[in-house]
């Protein structure tokens, strides 16, 4: 499983200082997602984001399944432990003033660098 090729690619990496090869995790790149194929260029930003999506899943089904949790319990994997978080999106009613309100869960912030960005921070 996915999970398990990148545990022992992570152990071999920290148990030695030598060069380690990707060759086994793009071996069956398509475990990650099914448009990925080995040998093409793909964007890291996609993979990243279908990497931590298998590995979701394939703590869910250990758990019974994806189905067997609510939303906010199926966010509550070590996959959302450690990468995800929270935005909050405002929209206000230019007539009444009503302000409305919305959490959504990600696993990411995108952000946008133009220009001269030395750092995070100035992004």
């Amino acid at each position: 499983c996915v999970v398990c090729e990148y545990s022992q690619h992570l152990e071999r990496a920290m148990a030695s200082r030598d060069a380690h090869s990707i060759g086994r995790l793009t071996k069956d790149i398509s475990k990650v997602a099914r448009q990925f194929r080995r040998g093409r260029q793909e964007d890291s930003h996609e993979f990243i984001n279908a990497l931590l999506d298998a590995m979701h899943v394939i703590f869910l089904k250990d758990l019974g399944g994806e189905k067997k949790y609510d939303l906010r319990t199926r966010e509550t994997t070590v996959i959302y432990h450690v990468f995800g978080g929270y935005t909050l999106g405002t929209v206000k009613c230019l007539e009444c003033g009503y302000v409305s309100k919305n959490f959504q869960s990600t696993l990411d912030i995108p952000l946008e660098v133009t220009g001269k960005i030395g750092s995070v921070e100035e992004a």
